[in-house]
């Protein structure tokens, strides 16, 4: 959406399908940071032990 048109060479743009979907993701934040990669890191655990 936003970024096809802000910026078409990012990898938002070019994988991501909609709002939820957006292929790319970072916190703005840097107190955010060590709680947002455990939490992807438990999420593809259990992704990849089932």
């Amino acid at each position: 959406e936003i970024a096809r048109h802000i910026r078409p060479r990012t990898l938002r743009a070019i994988y991501g399908k909609d709002k939820v979907k957006n292929a790319v993701h970072c916190t703005d934040l840097a107190e955010d940071t060590t709680l947002e990669v455990m939490k992807i890191f438990r999420c593809l655990n259990f992704y990849f032990l089932f």
